[in-house]
């Protein structure tokens, strides 16, 4: 739960700075976000993991979805 309130988190962060910027720093995260979840707690099952994993995959998926969304509108042709 911690693990998708801090990517919640760090979504609304990004999509508040303004179109100029790109949200990859997120991507780059996802791996880290990942290992915190698996690590920090040693009696946490499997299950709990893939859900979260799950959780954090959909995140980043609509994260994706907004990008390209956002660069293919006609304005943003070169």
């Amino acid at each position: 739960e911690k693990m998708l309130l801090d990517a919640q988190h760090e979504s609304g962060r990004n999509s508040s700075r303004g179109s100029s910027q790109c949200n990859s720093p997120l991507r780059a995260q996802t791996p880290l976000l990942l290992w915190r979840g698996s690590e920090g707690n040693s009696s946490q099952s499997d299950e709990d993991f893939q859900e979260r994993r799950r959780e954090v995959e959909n995140l980043m998926k609509k994260n994706a979805d907004w990008i390209w969304d956002w660069s293919s509108r006609p304005e943003n042709l070169p």
